[in-house]
């Protein structure tokens, strides 16, 4: 982040990387690089951002292409062009270790998923007593901490108001 009134060239580069399963842009291709142009002139922008769209539908034997194919085939490895990667796939996949480590982590991702669906279920509860302050909301939707959702989870169910929620939530 940059404060207000930096310069332009202070601002950091950004290439954000999509990939996908499907060819959802239907070109045949892997890899799609995006570039911002002006309509009228024809000119490429160079602001920073770039756009780079990765597909695994298109098999065209490039080393992206049989990265993919290793991301999204359950049984694809190929310890010569990427052995780091086949190394963790088979490490996940295959040794008791690495399957209860990611189930763990599967675990984790899914509990998460579920409070915050409670939590967005009881901010819409909670409405009905009052205006939330975007402040406390964001407080709430962006917490990552199981145990501190929990609490916050059994607080709403206690709350006669919103300030007493907000006072008891501590925020």
């Amino acid at each position: 982040m940059t404060d207000t009134g930096s310069e332009f060239k202070d601002i950091l580069d950004l290439c954000i990387i999509y990939i996908s399963k499907s060819d959802f842009l239907g070109e045949g291709k892997t890899v799609y690089h995006i570039d911002r142009i002006i309509r009228e002139t024809g000119t490429i922008v160079e602001n920073g951002f770039r756009e780079i769209y990765v597909n695994a539908a298109n098999k065209d034997g490039s080393d992206i292409s049989k990265l993919m194919t290793i991301f999204t085939e359950s049984n694809a490895y190929d310890d010569v062009l990427f052995p780091v990667t086949s190394k963790r796939k088979r490490y996940f996949k295959e040794d008791r270790k690495g399957v209860a480590e990611m189930c763990a982590i599967m675990d984790e991702i899914r509990e998460e998923g579920r409070l915050e669906g409670r939590l967005e279920g009881k901010l819409e509860l909670l409405e009905e007593l009052g205006r939330i302050p975007e402040e406390a909301r964001q407080k709430i939707l962006s917490e990552i901490n199981l145990e501190k959702l929990k609490k916050w989870h059994k607080t709403e169910e206690k709350a006669e108001s919103i300030e007493r929620f907000l006072n008891n939530m501590q925020l």
